[in-house]
């Protein structure tokens, strides 16, 4: 049966809440990432909710600790920290969007990003990762390389991306056209995308 968006964004404060998801219960020692996929139409729907699915899982689990991490402020807050932003900046009206577009990403890799967000949300204070902006900080950093450089910094924490496209499991498709490589160590918190 296919759920609407509304109804998914409904459920998931009490999916999120569970223990498969916080423990990692019943996933065969794998990782606790997990991707809520959604129509690319629907992004601003899904950012605007995403404080009130944290207000409502913080109505039943007060104590629980959760990053909200956007990820295009990730990118800027990289830049920041080497003083390379208004640089940035100006190489956009130099060179024009793709040539400036490549430097970012050669100066705010996803190891940078990947870092950023442990350093400003440890995992030993840090109970559930609420990724998203995903389609903002796109290409500068792509989703599964961001994924893969958080393996290990977030020390088993649980993680949602907030996925505008497509997850098939294996595979991250973005905006339902641009494929990522492939993605094998995250699961979808609902089988039928939105």
């Amino acid at each position: 049966m296919k759920h609407s968006l509304a109804e998914r964004l409904n459920d998931l404060p009490s999916r999120l809440t569970k223990d498969d998801i916080r423990f990692g219960k019943g996933l065969g020692n794998e990782l606790s990432f997990f991707v809520f996929d959604f129509d690319p139409q629907h992004e601003l729907e899904v950012r605007r909710q995403i404080p009130n699915v944290i207000s409502k899982i913080h109505q039943s689990e007060p104590a629980l600790r959760i990053a909200s991490v956007n990820m295009a402020e990730q990118v800027f807050g990289v830049l920041e920290d080497l003083d390379l932003l208004d640089r940035a900046i100006e190489l956009e009206s130099e060179l024009g969007p793709a040539d400036a577009t490549e430097a970012v990403r050669n100066a705010a890799t996803a190891q940078d990003i990947a870092e950023r967000i442990v350093r400003l949300h440890p995992p030993d204070s840090t109970d559930l990762y609420l990724l998203h902006g995903v389609g903002s900080a796109f290409p500068i950093v792509r989703a599964h390389g961001l994924l893969s450089n958080l393996h290990s910094g977030l020390k088993g924490r649980p993680l949602v991306l907030f996925f505008p496209g497509r997850f098939t499991g294996r595979r991250l498709v973005l905006f339902d056209k641009l494929q990522d490589d492939h993605y094998y160590r995250a699961f979808r918190l609902y089988e039928d995308p939105c």
